[in-house]
This record gives structure tokens, C-alpha cells and sequence, in this order.
């Protein structure tokens, strides 16, 4: 619904393009006067959608405290007038009230909103502001239990993303998914925002399906997609692909759906439909980066195209992975200077995701390397070795850290020091654990045995990879551009 604010589209308009039968329509206004409390005037409107008929109205004056009651009224009205039957457990939802606080509530609302941003964008900034905000609520009331839910998954997100993989953050997750569960431990959301924290804190994909089984039996409107996202993982890519595609029928106006679509074709190396998916994507939401990425992918992966990808890459809004992306079209280009120059203007002294932790300084010396400049290759190759080193420390059973490392080694010679860090990422992660994203590791680990004279260690593993999807992270056409 949130696409159809602001716009002129009719009733029968979003009949058509969403499939929904009835809409609810309605407006807030503030009203203020010096000396009294303030109040807001509710307006709310059920409409048929295929014809544009109001089937009820109402117009409520209330004292702004009230506001949460009259959600919960408007709720009822409205399932009242469709003559739907509905549940005690559903009926006990619609009255509850999430708090009394008024300004808890607000920030709430807002860091909602802020979440989805820092999530799509992966934004550090923005995760810190999320988190304030719901820290603040829960401040302000103890006993708001999806202030805390919202916490819980935030702290989870920034985990997951890789902006802070590190015990303390998970632990702060599940610390605010117990006061949660403390207040309301069989309320559906908590037990969805558990199985949030099994699948990408623990990765422990039994157990979240287990609990998203549990939701989906008293919210039978849930989309497939956590259970297609679980498929994916256990290398059960065609039914992972129909639960997506069928929940892409729920939310049919969701430009992370449809990207996460594309992304599982391209994985199974299908890339035309990923390519069909992410403009898709890109038509629902221009601001999201990550369908403009994975374009740019299949122009690298499914075409051998640098230049396409050139192109492409002029359109995607900023961010670090942007980048990153202009220094990888440089070293593809063999255009080295112009990958220096890209990493001394970017801001970011490591580029790190989901499953990747990469200094800037490896990638220097890794392009001094490519340049013949031993002496800066090796000055840039110590520097990211001790940055990685350090990291380490702080996350030894980290494989995004390990793999870096091994390669940072391998470009100072030290060859029986970087395969066994390679080889740890890989038993750290393997392919029987995630079969979505463990590929990388094996990838990695590829490119050191190549690194330290091991060409035959690096082809057995290039042929583990070619006969399983991994279509975003190698293929035949990569392999004939990438240095």
C-alpha cells in the first residue's frame, strides 16, 4: 500500500494491479488550540475496489492520547461491515494496544520506517538511529513488546548484513528477544522474530522453520518467503524458487521480492530470468542497489561483458558497494590506475557484507601486484595482514576474516600460512551448511591455491563450483575476464 501514497491512482486502478477487493482510505489531521489538549481528526472510508463504491464511512474528533483506541475500533468497524469471521486469537490482536505511550509509540513508528531503509541500503547510520529510537521506547515503556521484537531483528539485521558480526550484537538480539518473549512468549511476531535470530544468527534453518511453521499456522496470510529463503540455503533450489515466486503473489509490489527472484535465478545460472526479475525490481523501487548490482553481475557472469556492465553501473545510486564495483570494472578494464584511484576516493576503509570482509589496503596491494610494484605491494599487503590479523582476534571463527587474510598472505609469499586460512574459511562455512553462499569461500579459496602455485588444487575446486548454482559467484564467462 505504501507505493500508492501520493499518487492519482484509483480505486479500480490498485483492484487491478494488487488483486485486493476492498481498500481502506482515510486522513489525520492535527488539530491545535492554545490551552487545550490536542486532538486529531480521524477520517476513514471502506471502498470496493472494483467499482469504487464507499461502503462505509467515519469521522472521529478524539484527544491525541486516544489515537491508539480508535486503531483498534477502526479495525473492528471494518471487518464488521465485510461481515468477515474472525478468530478470538485474531480478535484479541486487533484490540490489543501496543502501549500506552504515546511518544514511545512515535519513535516506534518511526524507527520502523528507519529500519527498512538501513536494511535495503545497509547503512550503519542508519542502523544506529533504529536502534536509538527503539531503546528510547522501551525507556519510555518496559512493557512494549514490539518495540522490543523490532530490536531484536534490527540488532539481527546488522549481524546478518556483516556491518558488526560480532557476539556482542547477537547477543544483544536475543537479549531484547527475551524481554519479548518475557511479556508475550506465544504472540505470533515473537516467534517470527525467533526464527529471524535461528536463521541469520545461529543459521540454524530447522529450527526457524520449525517456528515459521508455528506463525504460519495462525497468520495463514504470511508469504513463503522465510521458507523460501530456507530452501535456498539446504540447496533445494526449484521448490525455494515456487515458494518465492508464490509469495511474490502476496506481495506483489515488493522490490526485495522480486530481486531475491532474480538473485535465485541467477544462482542457477538462468540469467535472462534474473535479468526480467530485476528490472522488475528496479521498476518498483529506483533506490534500491542491489537489483542494479545483480545486473551488473549477469553482464559479468552470464556475458563476459565488462563494457555492458559499464554501463550499467552508471546507474546505480551510491554506496559502498558502488565503490567497489567501479575499482572490480577497473581491474576487469586491466585499467589499474583507475582502480587506484577509485579506492583513494572512497570512504570506506574496508567493504564488508553478509559474506565478505576486504580491506582497501588488500585490494591496493592486490592491484600493485597486478602493476609489478613489489615494494608498495608489499607495504599495502602487510598493512591489510595486520588489519586482518586483529580482526581475527576479535572473530576467530569468522570466515569472511579468514578467507581475507589467507589471500593477504598469499601475496606476501607466505604460502603454507595463507592455504591454511583458506582452507579454515572453508571448514568454517562449507557447502553442506549454506549451499546459497558457502561457494564464495570455496572461491576464495580457489584463488590462493592459484596464488601459491597450487593449479591443480585451484582447477579441482573451479570444477566443484561449475557443476553445482553459484551463478553470482563463478562461472565460464568470469573466469575468461578476471585477472
Amino acid at each position: 500500500a505504501l507505493a500508492y501514497g501520493g499518487t492519482e491512482k484509483t480505486a479500480r486502478q490498485s483492484h487491478e494491479e494488487l488483486g485486493v477487493d476492498y481498500i481502506l482510505d482515510g486522513t489525520v489531521q492535527c488539530l491545535h488550540q492554545e490551552g487545550e489538549p490536542a486532538r486529531v481528526r480521524v477520517t476513514a472510508q471502506l471502498i470496493r475496489a472494483a467499482d469504487d463504491t464507499q461502503l462505509w464511512s467515519e469521522l472521529n474528533n478524539l484527544v491525541l492520547e486516544d489515537f491508539i483506541d480508535i486503531q483498534s475500533q477502526i479495525a473492528e468497524d471494518v471487518t464488521s461491515k465485510l461481515d468477515l469471521t474472525v478468530l478470538e486469537p485474531e480478535r484479541e490482536a486487533l484490540r490489543a494496544q501496543p502501549t500506552v505511550d504515546l511518544e514511545a509509540y512515535d519513535m516506534y513508528l518511526r524507527a520502523r520506517d528507519l529500519a527498512g531503509v538501513a536494511f535495503m541500503r545497509a547503512d550503519a547510520e542508519a542502523y544506529a538511529e533504529t536502534i536509538a529510537l527503539l531503546d528510547g521506547a522501551v525507556e519510555r515503556d518496559p512493557e512494549f513488546t514490539m518495540a522490543y521484537i523490532t530490536l531484536a531483528v534490527t540488532h539481527q539485521w546488522m549481524y546478518q548484513g556483516g556491518l558488526d558480526r560480532t557476539q556482542e550484537r547477537l547477543d544483544k538480539a536475543w537479549a531484547a528477544l527475551t524481554q519479548a518473549k518475557r511479556l508475550d512468549g506465544d504472540l505470533p511476531e515473537v516467534l517470527l522474530a525467533e526464527g529471524f535470530l535461528a536463521y541469520g544468527g545461529d543459521q540454524d534453518y530447522d529450527r526457524a522453520l520449525e517456528l515459521f511453521e508455528r506463525v504460519k499456522r495462525v497468520r495463514p496470510n504470511l508469504p513463503y518467503t522465510y521458507l523460501g529463503y530456507i530452501q535456498r540455503r539446504r540447496g533445494q533450489w526449484e521448490e525455494a524458487l515456487r515458494n518465492l515466486e508464490r509469495s511474490f503473489t502476496f506481495l506483489p509490489r515488493s522490490a526485495d521480492l522480486a530481486f531475491q527472484i532474480g538473485y535465485t535465478h541467477i544462482q542457477l545460472r538462468q540469467y535472462d530470468e534474473g535479468w526480467e526479475w530485476c528490472n522488475r525490481a528496479i521498476a518498483l523501487d529506483r533506490e534500491s542497489y542491489l537489483p542494479y548490482l545483480a545486473k551488473v553481475r549477469i553482464a559479468l557472469l552470464g556475458r563476459g561483458n565488462v563494457e555492458e556492465a559499464r554501463f550499467i553501473s552508471r546507474t546505480i545510486p551510491q554506496h559502498q558497494y558502488s565503490d567497489y564495483l567501479l575499482f572490480l570494472l577497473g581491474v576487469l578494464e586491466r585499467d589499474y590506475e583507475a582502480a587506484l584511484d577509485v579506492l583513494a576516493a572512497s570512504e570506506f576503509e574496508s567493504f564488508m557484507g553478509e559474506y565478505y570482509y576486504t580491506p582497501k589496503s588488500y585490494l591496493m596491494a592486490a592491484v600493485y601486484d597486478d602493476l609489478g610494484d613489489e615494494a608498495q605491494k608489499r607495504v599495502y599487503a602487510e598493512r591489510a595482514v595486520q588489519e586482518l590479523e586483529t580482526a581475527l582476534e576479535e572473530n576467530p571463527e569468522d570466515p569472511r576474516i579468514r578467507l581475507s587474510l589467507g589471500l593477504g598472505l598469499a601475496l606476501l609469499g607466505r604460502r603454507e600460512e595463507a592455504v591454511r586460512e583458506g582452507e579454515a574459511a572453508v571448514e568454517c562455512y562449507p557447502l553442506e551448511k549454506d549451499a546459497l553462499e558457502a561457494p564464495r569461500y570455496v572461491l576464495g579459496l580457489a584463488a590462493i591455491y592459484a596464488m601459491v602455485g597450487k593449479p591443480a588444487e585451484a582447477v579441482r575446486s573451479l570444477d566443484q563450483l561449475l557443476a553445482i548454482p553459484g551463478g553470482n559467484i563463478v562461472s565460464v564467462q568470469w573466469l575468461m575476464i578476471d585477472p
